[in-house]
């Protein structure tokens, strides 16, 4: 994107007559129709950023371009990378099973219980579906569409689906069967909003091998940004045909890295929209996971 055209949007974005708001770092440019100049994408909620502040967010990113670029090139030359040789397939982020298999081949017992939060049908999409079914597990899946929900309940009778929307103050009552004190081998965020509010209120409560979550990879490092529940959000999603409409959803990795370090997981793998993270407890070969690391 050339400064050229950053200038001219500013201008423009400043000319808007809108009750427009924004939420964390996003690119207008994308929404912007140059034939009539107009913005396709409008988040209206109170407490959000005013176009303005969005405005002199881009306008600090023109001031300090060469700055940014000088980062870039440091974060590029691997200071921050670890130097072990690189195994792509190492982690899967589309299926967790063999991730689990390479933890239990280390000697680490497998408790065979999970949580799904965002769980479709349990089968179509899901990374955590060869886990539950190869392994028999049991655990909590969370879905708030009805017609998953049944479809969940044939695929895998063993897991119990609690089928209501999900919030930050409703997860834990959600998910109260898996909060007993045992381990669990997986826990999945997927809810293509507020995802990390509702993780951050699960981590505290549970002990996990692995965490996947999905991460926005529209919002790169070292941009931290994540989706706050509002109780209007998903009256706003339904105006869009789907999720991917929303650029600003869920939250993005370098947000998810420093959430779930301050409770011992380290990344271990990024791909497409999924993170994978492995607590300290059950960690993985050192120089894969190092390889991994370098998005």
């Amino acid at each position: 994107m050339s400064i050229r055209i950053l200038k001219a949007f500013l201008w423009l974005l400043c000319s808007l007559r809108t009750d427009a708001t924004y939420k964390g770092f996003v690119n207008p440019l994308r929404h912007y129709n140059a034939s009539d100049g107009s913005l396709r994408f409008v988040l209206q909620l109170a407490d959000s950023e005013s176009t303005e502040e969005l405005a002199a967010a881009v306008q600090d990113f023109l001031v300090h371009f060469d700055e940014y670029k000088a980062n870039l090139a440091q974060l590029r030359r691997g200071r921050n990378v670890g130097n072990g040789r690189c195994i792509p397939t190492l982690v899967d982020t589309q299926n967790v099973w063999p991730t689990v298999e390479r933890i239990a081949a280390a000697g680490y017992q497998l408790t065979r219980r999970y949580v799904n939060v965002g769980a479709h049908d349990g089968h179509s999409d899901d990374p955590l579906y060869d886990y539950a079914r190869f392994s028999n597990a049991t655990g909590v899946a969370v879905e708030r569409d009805a017609e998953r929900c049944a479809r969940h309940r044939e695929v895998l009778p063993n897991v119990g689906v609690a089928c209501s929307e999900v919030t930050p103050q409703n997860i834990l009552e959600l998910i109260h069967p898996a909060l007993d004190g045992s381990d669990l081998d997986v826990l999945k965020v997927d809810i293509d909003s507020y995802d990390c509010p509702v993780l951050e209120m699960i981590l505290p409560q549970v002990n996990a091998k692995i965490v996947l979550v999905e991460a926005n990879p529209s919002i790169p490092p070292p941009y931290q940004w994540s989706m706050l529940h509002h109780p209007q959000l998903w009256s706003f999603f339904n105006s869009f045909h789907s999720p991917e409409e929303v650029p600003i959803r869920g939250c993005s990795l370098a947000y998810e890295v420093q959430l779930l370090r301050r409770h011992g997981y380290d990344l271990v793998a990024f791909g497409g929209h999924d993170a994978v993270f492995t607590h300290e407890s059950a960690s993985m070969d050192k120089a894969g996971a190092e390889c991994l690391l370098a998005l």
